[in-house]
């Protein structure tokens, strides 16, 4: 699906609190295409929703004009300036040692080109998978 300027969405609960998760940090990769060139480093932001006991997650919401949590993003990808597809990878992202979600919000003033993916690898230690 396309995910529209200034729309979110939310990823299904991610584990990450049993014995053999317990990942410190995660590595993000955003592959998307734009409906149209934005600005260039135009920001789609990622936001780690957090969750104290595994089931209310931080105040977020998807769809169109959805809500962020009241804090800074865990990690902003800046877009070039293009409609063809393009992958980004982030440094690695300190992760809860609990259950999460994650939230992608397009800043961009464009709409994600549909089939945009965000994909996620776990670090534990010095250990990637």
């Amino acid at each position: 699906a396309t995910l529209a300027n200034n729309a979110t969405a939310i990823s299904a609960t991610i584990s990450n609190d049993a014995t053999t998760e317990e990942a410190l940090h995660g590595i993000f990769e955003l592959t998307t295409g734009m409906s149209v060139a934005p600005a260039d480093r135009s920001p789609i932001d990622i936001y780690i929703l957090r969750t104290v006991d595994g089931t209310n997650f931080e105040d977020a919401t998807a769809g169109a004009g959805g809500v962020t949590p009241r804090r800074a993003p865990d990690y902003t990808f800046g877009i070039r300036n293009i409609t063809a597809s393009q992958v980004q990878i982030s440094p690695d992202i300190p992760l809860p040692a609990r259950d999460f979600q994650v939230q992608v919000v397009n800043r961009t003033g464009q709409t994600m080109a549909s089939g945009w993916t965000l994909d996620m690898i776990f670090v534990r230690g010095a250990v990637r998978e």
